[in-house]
């Protein structure tokens, strides 16, 4: 067995093959980058349904930060439902563009409305249900190598096409606590 590094990422060598197909038989592509979703079906190893999870048994929630700073990470979190409205506004409302005309399909990022820290979402998780966040901040290098202290996209392309998301972050956080 070859253990030869992987050279593409999976989603790489999918996007790759999606622009061959565009390039060469006209298939219609826009290519998309999707921030964090999060939903009630969610394996509760993730950490919003994991942190829902925790504050219900009790138990104290590991907030992965910066050492030298205390600051938590970040992300834009969007809900699987405006993730699905947002691919469907776009099959709807955007003309893919095609080879020769461009070089490359349009591309589009889907992102939640707004960066918020990962405290900050366990403390609106823990308000929504009503409940104290029992939480301590735990270094994000030493207990996750690799692990990125930020996620973020800018996604006012797909605003500029005239989309809004159906449900907003905290409803959204509402739906996934209460199922």
């Amino acid at each position: 067995i070859s253990r030869s590094p992987q050279l593409v990422s999976p989603p790489a060598a999918q996007e790759a093959i999606a622009i061959s197909y565009w390039r060469t038989y006209s298939v219609p592509v826009i290519l998309t980058n999707i921030m964090n979703t999060v939903g009630e079906t969610q394996s509760s190893e993730k950490f919003v349904p994991m942190v829902i999870r925790k504050i219900l048994a009790d138990e104290t929630v590991d907030i992965h930060s910066d050492p030298k700073t205390g600051v938590s990470g970040s992300r834009f979190w969007l809900h699987a439902r405006n993730t699905s409205d947002a691919l469907l506004f776009m099959l709807q409302e955007v003309y893919p563009r095609m080879f020769p005309e461009v070089d490359r399909p349009e591309r589009f990022n889907i992102v939640g409305e707004r960066q918020i820290s990962n405290l900050d979402i366990a403390l609106m998780i823990a308000e929504i249900m009503g409940k104290e966040l029992k939480y301590k901040m735990v270094d994000a290098h030493s207990s996750r190598p690799g692990h990125d202290p930020h996620y973020g996209l800018d996604g006012t392309k797909l605003l500029s096409y005239g989309y809004e998301f159906p449900v907003n972050l905290h409803a959204s956080l509402d739906r996934m606590i209460r199922w």
